[in-house]
């Protein structure tokens, strides 16, 4: 993140408030940053509280907009649940996308609860936003026509869009009642139409750019198709239509057709058709019926077996016609066009809309039903639901369909009749059932989970009680539900279960999304009604918030009981073989599948409850958040199975009790059940509960306990004699059964450790500590074996009878229980992205959270474990760049909102993306006072822990208001180092008396930089963010300035003149008076220097207002404006207000603003990558098939060509790609025809000295030697960039030089070592690597010419340029025609660069015509000629009018030309060389070139090593010559043919250009001495002796080892 401000603006706006409540305080300081993005939200209630910092990024608007919208709504609302924040934080994003303003939000909330008790604060929610998208497709709001609108089903959709804002055309056959469509029925537009009049559709459908198509013939004809019995139309169980089945067909698809393509030309954008689910196979006889599987799906196909379901058919058939069609013939054909058009069909299939007043009287009796029912009308669906599926269809983005023409069913979760659905399947189809998968329990048959995956919606069924249904005051409904398991129940025995019945009841009302659902099973012997103490408004278990299920155990004698196989209340009897605990989650499972509940918010479980709740955690991790397990373990002790079995053996020594051929009694069996109560009470209360006589108080009739005796009789003795014996054995034996780890479905090999290991729910264990059942000790020690729980053990003399706290004397067990379990319940801290929430107390410490850093959230990164697991599983990818790991190469956090780019893989949950929206949840309870910690991650970026943060708003609050402590941190964060915007909220949960309002100020910071127009803009944002003007917040921190200035001289004076002690204090107070102007952990030199800093401040004012000016007045106010007008601006550059066109310049030519635009989000982490772009035969068919960009001829000349990426748009799969150079040109190109290029790597070098430097920029033709360049002689520096087109390399110089420069390779030579030792960071950034570019083109304009050149005809040179690979022609290249020009450089590719009259241009060399009309070789030319007595001939040819003899004599003459000066020159040539290479080695001296080149080749004469002088040619850079055959080169006798070498040299002097030069192979030689010219060792023949001592012929010796 780069600093984008000369210095900080730490202006402080302080934001307090106060209630009875709550106290908070906010700050907000600008920072490093060029504009302030952050916002708040700080909303107290009479109960509750709401508080939140957002942070921003890329503009304010975002962060902004929520934090208003956030106000409004929870100003309207109550205490909100989960569900309606987050139905609150969906709506508002979706408001801001809208508004397609730019920027973006993540942030962090918290929802504060005080208790009643004014002890404690329940924490309810703190939730971080992270990002909040800026683009999405918005909302249609143009008008809709609606047919069948005055039907009951049109008509409830056409009020449903008018209250929505949406405006309306209605059509039907019939008019509409008064007032149908609701108080705004005024508003619709109703025209009376028949939908087979074509002239009346087109007109409408020019009225609207959208269609829900309700109105046609609703159902099947009462006239079957042929070779249908009659009768079984008559009786119908369902009403049908008199209209024959023919003209039912007519209407309804002439209607259709008509309607549909008048849509189709009108341009609209979504056309919602009422199918049918009928049209899946309806029949007049139910047994035509055969699916090929079930449940059906849309996948199935549709195979209508009478005319209104092919009506449906076909209307579904004439939608996809028309998205097929081909058009207009104009147009490309459809492989060519977009995928964008814009209509789409959303074809909707229901059956048996259940009208709301006929809703209660579900569900139908299978067994009285009059006649067989075709399967699809055991589907149901609520008329509401349809009505939303016709809402929800119209609104939903054309990018979530599949394709544009789409079938939903819409039909309830359930079928509409009491008997199991798979059941009902093998009564109607027998031995040819269809294949079934998943039909538990009442599963309709018929699957809409395409239509909540697609469409979002959530389906009503009668077995759900909702927030509509009366309930009573304990919040329960009227009466207990019964469910029945389905046939294909197994029990963990092997035997069949199907029949079972379990018997619950619902308190309270489940949530839209059924997520609110708190399962509390039955403990033993104990029924619901028992169990209601705990459940209701604001009790234990709240049915304000939650949906309270109690669920009977299976045996207790309102569920299948042994009870009920004697009075034949069973549909099915209870097993011999006994149930087991897991016998009963797994029923109950099945249960919550019927009514829709997929996961659970807790489940509360007391004794064999607890034991059910533990089941149901290990058994279905998946589907538990929480577990609250009081007074009951994982498996009962071998201490625990003892009781059971004298409970057992009590029952089974009655006589009345004989179980051995079935669950039979003989008589009342109360000798058993005395001895059952006498056991049970004492085990159900410990020894100290008759050791106090506890039992004296604990009677809930009002008359107390007489003796020990009456206790045991009245409490356990009345409490077992009339239960049933039979039931009593069954529920002591299911607990018996109770062991975890021998549950369903668990492996043989399971362990205690690994099935508790299982539970990801987060759980409290609550047992007794003098609990006699089961051991404290022994619960203790599943809890350690148990990922997410706490051991909170009940300090209790009631034994386990403290874990059921519904009796006098058991208040403090219940405060306990109670207690913990809203703890348990509150809803989470949660988080998703990087911002913060820490809780503090009084004392400076800090509560340990789960998160990072201690903190109570988590810091979502991509190399997390858990994310990296996440993100490879779906497709993405985690790569660190620059040091930070991010999502597929661009993200820095792994869960967020929006960031749709990184939501294409994985699916269909939205948890299920590289990049999630799920939070992380933790959950806590604080004491009043404890304090809240709110922080964007601007606090948390520098060096600045969370415990330090906590430590020191705790001592700021000891004697400062909240703002003032938090105004602390944001300044300790500055300190620290954060570069980023600060933000701090802190909540006190010690609220005043009365409310104090609002109160927002402004304490300015230092005003230093006044000239500086980024600064001043930052600065008056500030102010402007508090109320107050620019002009009067320099006016206010004059004046401080000002005194603080007068106060630091007294300090100051004081320390120097005061004792030890006086001087210390002193010093403190002068330290803490000068923040922010200094450090805090600076010390005594910090405080100096910012002492100076204040009076260069004061100092700016001049001699400031006049004294005669009252402070505060209009006219000192003015008198600061005036000044601030009077001060000039600096030109500054400030990227918020930038467009992305110029960021991207910015960015190119700075890398330090590069790096801040990654770091913000402004630019990808892979903008400015240098990519190759691929050859014409990859890149034309790719741009071809492309649905957006086209094929140009003109981008061939990118072919091949190496560019820099300024921005991906992965929406189409494209990229914007910067060429410069030859091709000067920004072009969209595929993704996949981008070749990444590693940059070159940074090298150490250093750069020749002075003369040879020199020499080498004179000789260059693209550069010129300029004052200054000869600080650059023997510097070490970095070669960053290689420019081989150019033989050129980019190099920056460490200070003091602090600059960039293109320099020749022939300069720089390679050095060891690392380049991290060369402070190259501290380079000014405004030499920038732009300055170089512009050098070399100043330089390539002011360069001499190689030679002249003419340019010709468009024909001859737009001839070469369509024959040169990469190059087109343009236009814009006729001003360079027909005229003479100067070649300053030629490429290696081809091309030539020439200066013309009006600039510089490239062209192809093949192109250009060389001349020469300078007067001195024209003259020399003409003699020559004359001597050959042509001149005549060549007049003569001049003037000829033939083109082609014209230009055939005119290369002839160039020819002879170009020969006879070539001839004449080449003496010349001589002596220049001689003359030069003399110059050059008495400039070098010595030491400098002369020396031994090792393992350097003379590629003439193959001599090695070099000795001496070595040449090397800069025309074919590769190739090197001892002084020998430099000399005969230079002589122009030739270069003589090397054979030995792998590139043979031309022979010809004119190809060559040698200059001295050296590298890293160099040793230096003393040269001898006079000074003469050492030539390099003798040429040896091959017979001659091998001067290297051996004895041996050259030939065989080191001639040999030369060839090898």
């Amino acid at each position: 993140m780069g600093q984008s401000l000369p210095k900080a603006v730490t202006s402080i706006v302080l934001e307090e408030d106060a209630g009875p409540l709550f106290r908070l305080g906010s700050a907000e300081m600008n920072g490093h940053r060029p504009a302030m993005e952050d916002a708040h939200v700080a909303l107290m209630r009479d109960t509750w509280g709401f508080f939140g910092v957002f942070d921003g990024h890329g503009g304010q608007q975002c962060s902004t907009f929520v934090a208003r919208r956030l106000t409004e709504e929870l100003s309207k609302m109550d205490l909100p649940d989960n569900d309606a924040v987050k139905s609150l934080m969906l709506r508002i994003d979706t408001e801001f996308l809208d508004t397609k303003q730019p920027s973006g939000s993540t942030g962090t909330f918290a929802l504060a609860i005080p208790s009643t008790d004014g002890k404690t604060v329940e924490l309810r929610k703190v939730l971080p936003l992270p990002r909040i998208a800026s683009r999405v497709l918005k909302a249609n709001m143009d008008p809709v026509l609606v047919t069948g609108a005055s039907g009951r089903l049109g008509s409830q959709i056409v009020r449903k869009l008018v209250d929505a804002g949406r405006t309306v055309v209605a059509t039907d056959r019939v008019d509409p009642q008064a007032s149908i469509w609701g108080p705004s029925s005024s508003s619709v537009e109703f025209v009376k139409a028949d939908l087979c009049d074509s002239d009346a559709m087109y007109k409408l459908a020019a009225k609207a750019k959208s269609v829900i198509h309700v109105g046609a013939i609703p159902g099947p004809s009462q006239h079957p198709p042929p070779r249908v019995p009659p009768e079984l139309a008559r009786n119908s169980p369902i009403g049908l239509e008199s209209v024959k089945g023919i003209e039912l067909m007519n209407q309804n698809l002439t209607g259709t057709a008509i309607l549909f393509e008048a849509a189709a030309s009108n341009g609209h954008s979504r056309v919602v058709f009422s199918s049918s689910l009928f049209a899946m196979g309806y029949s007049h006889d139910p047994s035509a019926f055969r699916p090929r599987y079930l449940p059906l799906d849309e996948e199935h196909g549709a195979y209508p077996l009478e005319h209104y379901g092919l009506s449906k058919v076909f209307g579904e058939e004439f939608a996809a016609m028309l998205t097929r069609a081909p058009g207009d013939a104009s147009l490309d054909p459809p492989s060519k066009r977009p995928r964008s058009e814009a209509l789409s069909f959303v074809s909707l299939r229901f059956s048996n809309i259940i009208k709301e007043e006929k809703w209660n009287e579900l569900p139908l009796s299978w067994k009285s039903r009059p006649l067989k029912v075709t399967p699809l009308m055991w589907a149901y669906c609520h008329e509401h639901d349809v009505v939303d599926a016709h809402l929800k269809a119209l609104m939903l983005p054309a990018e979530a369909l599949a394709s544009r023409c789409e079938s939903f069913i819409i039909v309830a979760d359930d079928t509409r009749y009491d008997l199991p659905t798979a059941q009902m399947v093998f009564e109607h189809f027998g031995d040819r059932r269809p294949f079934s998968s998943k039909l538990d329990g009442f599963a309709s048959l018929v699957s809409n989970k395409k239509a909540k995956r697609v469409l979002g919606m959530s389906f009503r069924s009668f077995r759900t009680p909702c927030a509509s249904q009366p309930l009573s005051q304990d919040g329960s409904t009227s009466q207990a539900s019964v469910f029945h398991a389905p046939a294909d129940f197994i029990l963990k025995s092997g035997i069949p279960g199907g029949g079972l019945k379990l018997v619950y009841q619902m308190y309270g009302a489940l949530n839209t999304e059924k997520t609110n659902c708190i399962l509390h099973p039955t403990s033993f012997d104990a029924t619901h009604p028992e169990l209601e103490f705990n459940v209701g408004p604001g009790k234990t278990l709240d049915t304000n918030r939650y949906c309270v299920l109690i669920v009977n155990l299976l045996g207790n004698g309102l569920s299948t009981s042994p009870s009920g196989n004697a009075d034949r209340s069973n549909v099915q009897e209870y097993p011999a073989c006994g149930t087991s605990v897991c016998d009963n989650v797994r029923l109950q499972a099945v249960l919550l599948d019927s009514l829709g509940i997929q996961e659970l918010a807790c489940i509360y479980g007391y004794s064999m409850g607890a034991m059910q709740a533990l089941h149901w955690a290990a058994m279905y991790p998946n589907r538990v958040k929480r577990v609250a397990a009081v007074c009951g373990s994982a498996k009962p002790s071998d201490f625990n199975i003892v009781f059971l079995d004298s409970l057992e053996a009590a029952l089974l020594a009655d006589k009345d009790c004989d179980v051995s051929t079935g669950w039979k009694l003989l008589g009342p069996c109360q000798q058993g059940l005395k001895a059952f109560a006498r056991i049970y009470a004492g085990w159900g209360v410990p020894r100290q509960f008759y050791q106090k006589e506890i039992w004296r108080k604990s009677s809930r009739d009002g008359t107390a306990f007489s003796s020990r005796e009456d206790f045991v009789a009245r409490s356990y003795d009345n409490g077992f004699v009339n239960s049933n014996p039979l039931n009593l054995l069954a529920q002591v034996r299911t607990w018996r059964q109770g062991d975890i780890s021998t549950a369903y479905g668990m492996p043989s090999s399971s362990t205690m450790a690994s099935v508790l290991g299982r539970i990801s729910a987060r759980v409290y264990l609550m047992p007794c500590t003098t609990d006699s059942y089961f051991s404290a000790a022994d619960i203790e020690n599943e809890g350690q074996l148990i990922p997410n729980c706490r051991f909170l053990p009940i300090e209790s003399d009631w034994g386990h009878r403290a874990g059921d706290p519904h009796r006098p004397g058991q208040e403090a067990d219940a405060d306990f229980i109670g207690r913990h379990v809203k703890e348990l319940l509150a809803e989470e801290v949660g988080n998703i992205g990087d911002s913060r929430v820490l809780l503090g107390r009084a004392d400076g410490t800090m509560v340990e959270g789960p998160g990072t850093d201690g903190g109570l959230t988590t810091d979502h990164k991509p190399d997390h474990p858990v994310e990296v697991e996440r993100i490879q599983r779906t497709g993405g990818t985690v790569q660190t760049i620059m040091g930070v790991p991010r999502v597929n190469g661009d993200l820095a956090v792994s869960r967020a909102f929006g960031d749709a780019q990184h939501k294409k893989t994985g699916g269909p949950k939205q948890e299920d993306h590289p990049v999630s929206v799920e939070p992380e949840f933790t959950t806590l309870s604080c004491d009043r006072t404890d304090f809240l910690i709110l922080v964007c991650d601007g606090i948390s970026e520098g060096n600045f822990p969370n415990r330090e943060v906590v430590q020191l708003a705790a001592e700021e609050l000891k004697s400062k208001e909240p703002a003032q402590a938090a105004a602390s941190v944001c300044r300790r964060a500055l300190d620290r180092g954060s570069m980023d915007n600060l933000s701090c909220m802190i909540v006190c949960f010690d609220g005043k008396t009365e409310k104090t309002g609002r109160i927002k100020d402004l304490v300015p910071g230092p005003f230093t930089e006044p000239a500086h127009g980024g600064f001043r803009k930052a600065y008056a944002a500030m102010a402007e963010r508090a109320g107050v003007s620019l002009e009067a917040a320099v006016e206010r921190r004059y004046d401080a300035a000002r005194k603080l200035d007068e106060e630091a001289s007294r300090a100051h004076s004081a320390k120097e003149n005061g004792d030890a002690k006086s001087k210390e204090e002193n010093g403190q107070s002068l330290a803490k008076m000068l923040w922010p102007m200094r450090s805090m952990e600076q010390g005594e030199e910090g405080t100096d220097v910012a002492l100076k800093e204040l009076r260069s401040e004061l100092q700016n004012f001049g001699s400031g207002p006049p004294a005669k000016l009252t402070e505060g007045s209009n006219e000192r106010t003015a008198w600061f404006k005036e000044w601030l007008d009077g001060t000039e601006l600096e030109g500054g550059k400030d990227p918020s207000t930038m467009t992305r066109e110029e960021l991207l310049s910015w960015a190119e030519e700075d890398p330090q603003v590069l790096a801040m635009a990654k770091a913000q989000g402004w630019l990808s982490q892979r903008a400015m990558r240098r990519v190759r772009i691929v050859d014409a035969e990859k890149l034309r068919p790719a741009i071809e098939a492309h649905e957006v960009i086209q094929w140009d001829d003109r981008l061939l000349s990118v072919c091949g060509q190496v560019g820099k990426v300024l921005q991906d748009d992965e929406s189409d799969g494209t990229s914007q790609v910067k060429f410069r150079g030859k091709v000067s040109a920004s072009v969209w190109l595929p993704l996949d025809c981008l070749i990444d290029e590693e940059d070159d790597p940074p090298r150490k070098v250093q750069v020749a000295p002075l003369e040879v430097l020199k020499a080498a920029i004179e000789e260059h033709p693209m550069l010129t030697w300029k004052d200054g360049m000869e600080n650059l002689a023997d510097q070490v520096a970095i070669a960053i960039k290689d420019e081989q087109e150019f033989q050129l390399t980019e190099v920056r110089f460490p200070p003091p030089l602090s600059l960039r420069r293109y320099l020749p390779n022939s300069v720089l030579q390679d050095l060891e070592g690392p380049v991290g030792d060369i402070p190259i960071e501290e380079i000014d950034s405004t030499e920038s690597a732009s300055d170089s570019d512009d050098d070399m083109m100043m330089d390539l304009e002011d360069a001499g010419a190689l030679r002249d050149a003419y340019i010709p005809s468009m024909e001859k040179v737009k001839a070469a340029i369509q024959a040169f690979e990469n190059f087109e022609w343009e236009e814009s290249l006729e001003w360079c025609l027909e005229q003479k020009g100067e070649v300053l450089m030629d490429y290696p590719s081809g091309l030539s660069c020439l200066r013309v009259a009006d600039g510089l241009v490239w062209l192809p060399t093949c192109a250009l015509e060389e001349i020469n009309d300078s007067p001195a070789v024209a003259e020399e030319v003409k003699v020559e000629l004359e001597s050959q007595g042509e001149v005549k001939e060549v007049k003569q040819i001049e003037e000829k009018t033939a083109e082609e003899e014209k230009e055939a004599k005119r290369a002839e003459i160039a020819a002879r030309v170009a020969a006879a000066k070539a001839e004449r020159e080449k003496v010349e040539i001589v002596k220049v060389f001689e003359e030069a290479k003399k110059k050059e080695i008495e400039e070098k001296g010595a030491t400098s070139h002369y020396g031994e080149h090792q393992g350097i080749t003379c590629d003439a004469c193959a001599v090695v090593p070099i000795f001496g002088y070595r040449y090397a040619c800069k025309s074919c850079a590769s190739h090197d010559v001892c002084e020998s055959c430099y000399d005969a080169w230079a002589g122009g006798t030739g270069i003589m043919p090397n054979k030995l070498a792998k590139q043979t040299l031309s022979t010809h002097p004119a190809d060559h250009c040698f200059k001295l030069y050296k590298d890293q192979t160099f040793k230096s030689v003393v040269k001898p001495a006079g000074g003469a010219s050492v030539k390099s060792a003798p040429k040896l023949k091959p017979n001659d002796n091998c001067d290297c001592g051996s004895g041996k012929k050259y030939k065989k010796c080191c001639m040999n080892n030369l060839a090898s």
